[in-house]
């Protein structure tokens, strides 16, 4: 998947997200435009790229619902695995292959998603690491609070790992993404993963010691909000407005509120 870019119109960034780099965090937002990369060839990126989920729950759905309706990844070049056969039922209805063999992913898989929890990660990395093969799987976790180092000691010397961290709006393509890479992560890996998470919503690239601020920023603070909606809705309700306009009415408050932020880059306050 190295020679992943063409001059193809599906093969540039979708217009979701603000320019990702690493560094001190701040970035500049715009219409990402897609960079080549040295010695690229012709290639289909939604024809030939394999993604796998090694995990099949509620995160590793939101990020396959990304690629899959925007086209980036085909639904039959996509495979999950989980425990048991109810969980993988929604998978084969988005078109999806399906196993319970989480080997059977990293073998039928350029990229490969650990999408398990994170007391997980060890026992599943034990499991695939017979499997992998350097030169051609780039490892991604979504695992919260795992460090790339403690991946990458996992698995044999030299495997391109990630670490993400999205969160649940991925599931309505309006997630809040954040990435770092590896010691052995390439420019070709970094230039890959913008792509498949910002068909989820906004991405960024961060330092690692930044992941676990980000896990709290662009996480867990959803809940504060779901609260927020929560309030203004009783609130409505009380001086007499219908259950679902005051909360119809919440909800839009609040996204225009961040809309305003996002157009305007004012201050909050």
């Amino acid at each position: 998947y190295l020679n992943l870019f063409s001059a193809d119109p599906w093969c540039t960034f979708h217009d979701l997200s603000s320019d990702c780099r690493e560094g001190t965090g701040n970035y500049q937002r715009h219409s990402p435009k897609r960079e080549r990369v040295p010695g690229e060839n012709h290639f289909n990126m939604a024809d030939e790229l394999k993604v796998g989920f090694v995990g099949g729950g509620s995160m590793a759905k939101a990020l396959a619902k990304g690629f899959i309706t925007t086209n980036t990844v085909r639904a039959s070049n996509i495979i999950a695995s989980a425990t048991t056969e109810k969980t993988l039922a929604v998978w084969k209805d988005m078109g999806c292959q399906t196993t319970l063999n989480n080997k059977e992913v990293v073998e039928n898989s350029n990229v490969v998603f650990l999408a398990v929890k994170p007391y997980l990660i060890a026992p599943v990395a034990k499991e695939i690491k017979s499997s992998i093969d350097t030169s051609r799987h780039l490892v991604v976790s979504v695992a919260a609070a795992i460090t790339t180092d403690v991946i990458e000691e996992s698995l044999p010397p030299n495997t391109r790992v990630i670490r993400a961290n999205p969160n649940l709006a991925c599931s309505v393509q309006c997630g809040a993404l954040a990435f770092c890479k590896g010691r052995c992560t390439s420019a070709a890996d970094v230039q890959l993963i913008k792509i498949l998470l910002q068909t989820s919503g906004m991405c960024v690239q961060v330092k690692e010691s930044q992941m676990n601020a980000i896990t709290a920023v662009g996480g867990s603070a959803l809940a504060f909000f779901f609260l927020a909606i929560e309030a203004m809705s009783d609130g409505g309700v009380r001086v007499g407005l219908p259950r679902a306009l005051s909360t119809d009415l919440a909800t839009q408050t609040v996204l225009g509120a961040a809309r305003l932020v996002q157009e305007t880059g004012k201050h909050p306050a």
